[in-house]
């Protein structure tokens, strides 16, 4: 018994030391770089908190022993990143004003109580959806060398100024670097429409002896500014989202450098569909019902599914609303299929804007039947964190592209399991139906793929040369424009 005893002493200790010597590692990351001389640089000057070893007071959190996750000098970032391959627009830019100062964002595999979350916020301009395809950020490895074993990306809903409900994720990312710009590619693309948005870029390493990542602060802050967690509660404080000045008072600046790559959704391309040959159109199984087709909007190909995948279609989701036009369990379709079997898609922002091209005037979303007016309604209605509405605004694009004559054969099960996942919700403004983002966003995106032409439809007006103002704008940003 004693003998068992001593064993757990030992491990205990040895345990407790390897925690006091990553705390240690932690509080001296300054200490470690300062034989770096950093270079000067045309950016606002940091805070007088930068702790650099030379200057700190010995009043310092450094010289008290806590905990610090925020660098001292990083060296100068390489400068901004090459501009996205065509057909992708830089969607937001936050590649300015760096700090020579980093703050933590990395999980470890060896000590999971310190591991550290990171996320700075950006707004999705009214009537766009943003299809973001990749992350650019600055940020450079400390105490060890690296590199980290991969990396994740989160995005979040706003929650009253810090980070809410997440709506994507990318675990265990490939990534490049170059200079000190690392790059995760997404493994699809996260749809993101009108609204306020936190984005999450970290690193997985093993701290022995890969180190930590540190994601450059930014002296300039736009919006509410980067939030910070420690959800393991090892360092000693902000286990829960915290704006990170607040948290960390030595970080060097309210925010991150990072940029995100895309294109957007909901463009004005020509409004003549120009079908592709393809098979026979095919119905869409529980998925997709065609109410009446309005008689000055078909478009050349009008073939539309007449499947119904509830039999009782009435709205059950609130009591005060009152959406269902034809409460009959089967809808029927006015079709009028022409020469070409299928049409191209258009993503949502395209159908919000053009209701006289609308092939048909009822939906039926879940078990709900909507009118056109109402539709409108819905996609008019910012998300604000309510994933029902990012669900049915591609849902409702997906059937209005099928019932125009989209080929529908690779979005079939993907239809039937979005209308069975809102099953008798009534969507807002309508109703006041909700679904977190997390069960919306991984049927929405692929709804999303098919509404922008990366399925079995291709998307109307592919490959054009840019026309419109907006779009031609985000082509070849002026950095100072860039958002604030």
């Amino acid at each position: 018994m004693k003998k068992q005893n001593n064993q757990s002493i030992k491990a205990h200790l040895i345990r407790s030391a390897v925690y006091v010597l990553l705390l240690v590692a932690v509080c001296v990351i300054p200490f470690a770089l300062a034989q770096r001389t950093a270079t000067s640089r045309s950016i606002t000057p940091a805070s007088s908190h930068n702790l650099n070893p030379e200057t700190a007071p010995a009043s310092s959190e450094a010289a008290q022993g806590q905990p610090i996750v925020s660098s001292g000098a990083i060296g100068v970032p390489s400068g901004v990143p090459p501009y996205p391959k065509e057909p992708q627009v830089v969607l937001y830019d936050q590649y300015d004003n760096a700090s020579a100062i980093g703050t933590l964002s990395s999980t470890f595999s060896d000590f999971p109580g310190f591991n550290a979350d990171l996320a700075d916020d950006f707004v999705v301009p009214t009537g766009e959806t943003w299809n973001v395809q990749s992350i650019d950020a600055d940020g450079a490895y400390l105490i060890g060398a690296g590199p980290a074993a991969s990396f994740n990306v989160f995005f979040y809903a706003d929650n009253a100024g810090l980070p809410g409900a997440q709506v994507y994720s990318a675990m265990n990312q490939s990534f490049s670097v170059v200079g000190t710009t690392f790059s995760v590619t997404l493994p699809s693309m996260a749809i993101l429409t009108e609204g306020t948005y936190w984005v999450e870029i970290q690193a997985n390493m093993t701290f022995l002896p890969e180190g930590v990542w540190i994601w450059t602060d930014r002296t300039v802050q736009s919006n509410q500014g980067a939030a910070w967690q420690n959800p393991g509660g090892l360092f000693g404080f902000c286990q829960t989202w915290t704006l990170k000045t607040t948290c960390i008072p030595v970080a060097g600046g309210p925010d991150q450098v990072f940029r995100l790559n895309g294109t957007i959704g909901g463009g004005t391309p020509t409004p003549t569909a120009t079908g592709s040959p393809s098979a026979t159109a095919t119905a869409t199984p529980s998925g997709t019902q065609s109410p009446t087709a309005t008689p000055s909007a078909t478009p050349s190909t009008t073939a539309s599914p007449t499947a119904t995948p509830s039999a009782t279609p009435t709205a059950t989701g609130s009591p005060s609303a009152t959406p269902t036009a034809t409460p009959s369990g089967t809808p029927s379709a006015t079709a009028t299929p022409s020469g070409t079997p299928f049409a191209c898609v258009r993503g949502q922002g395209y159908w919000k804007n053009h209701p006289d091209a609308w092939p048909v005037t009822e939906l039926q979303l879940g078990n709900v039947t909507y009118t056109q007016e109402q539709l409108l309604a819905i996609l008019h209605e910012p998300v604000r964190g309510n994933g029902l509405l990012i669900l049915a605004h591609q849902l409702i694009a997906a059937k209005l592209n099928i019932a125009a004559g989209a080929d529908p054969s690779c979005i079939q099960e993907t239809i039937a399991a979005a209308d069975a996942l809102i099953g008798d919700r009534v969507v807002p403004p309508v109703g006041d139906g909700y679904l977190a983002p997390r069960e919306a966003a991984p049927l929405a995106g692929i709804l999303g793929r098919f509404n922008e032409g990366d399925m079995c439809a291709p998307a109307c007006g592919a490959n054009p040369s840019p026309t419109t103002t907006p779009l031609a704008r985000r082509e070849r940003p002026n950095p100072a424009q860039r958002p604030r």
